[in-house]
């Protein structure tokens, strides 16, 4: 894939793409909290879809990657940075189709995206989908980190195999307890939604999976002993046939 940037307002967002030209659709990909474009997810993504004529996008959001260290974590930059990505995609390959593919954050980026700014995209595959990241991040924090947004106004938090710290601000937390999924998605969004879901994920609960598939009338698929990484036996080979199939020519 090659590393590309992308205008977004002041700031630039780096971006991994498989995009030649030649594709009938363009997928834009995220990443989990922590993590980035470089994960190895988007190469594979790309690799399978590249088998029904369409192409990913990868990006970074703010305060994770190759983001600039001054530049804050906000929701309302992830929401922006979607748009950029999407722009580029409309300017670039006037002709193609937009779907997406979301990893837990970035699923519920995506999903808020979709409530809430103007898209082209008619489909989005969401895995492990952080319904309620507002309280998945809030159950996450140690006594000191809260100590420290309430002092500070943030706190930098560290994970193993982070690429980098991601700092995270009072504001930002209170952003996702204003912007809730449950609350701003409704059926008729306009996009087909289908979900992945790890039966034994203890970070986002199958259980709010279940009740946003009811909600939303949102295709869902609960993979048994697999957890929010989807960790197990041919979970990887599910998810990329699942998505395969979701953004195939005939169902697009």
């Amino acid at each position: 894939m090659d590393k590309i940037t992308v205008l977004c307002g002041d700031s630039r967002v780096p971006c991994l793409s498989s995009m030649t030209g030649g594709e009938r659709l363009a997928v834009i990909v995220g990443h989990g909290f922590g993590s980035s474009s470089k994960n190895p997810l988007p190469q594979s993504l790309a690799g399978e879809l590249q088998k029904t004529g369409a192409g990913v996008i990868a990006f970074d959001m703010p305060g994770h990657g190759a983001r600039p260290d001054d530049e804050e974590l906000t929701f309302s930059g992830c929401l922006d940075s979607m748009a950029a990505v999407e722009a580029h995609i409309a300017e670039s390959f006037p002709s193609v189709m937009i779907g997406y593919f979301g990893v837990s954050f970035s699923a519920y980026i995506t999903l808020m995206y979709l409530a809430l700014r103007p898209h082209a995209g008619k489909k989005a595959f969401l895995c492990s989908a952080a319904l309620d990241m507002s309280a998945i991040l809030e159950r996450s924090m140690t006594q000191m980190q809260r100590e420290q947004s309430d002092c500070s106004g943030f706190y930098l938090r560290r994970e193993e195999g982070w690429p980098r710290p991601i700092k995270i601000t009072r504001d930002f937390r209170r952003e996702l307890s204003e912007n809730n999924v449950f609350n701003a998605y409704r059926q008729g969004c306009g996009s087909e939604l289908f979900m992945l879901h790890g039966g034994t994920d203890t970070i986002a609960p199958p259980e709010d999976a279940r009740r946003f598939s009811e909600l939303t009338g949102a295709g869902l698929l609960i993979i048994s002993g697999a957890d929010h990484m989807l960790r197990a036996r041919g979970s990887g080979k599910i998810l990329l046939s699942e998505a395969s199939c979701f953004f195939a020519e005939d169902s697009v």
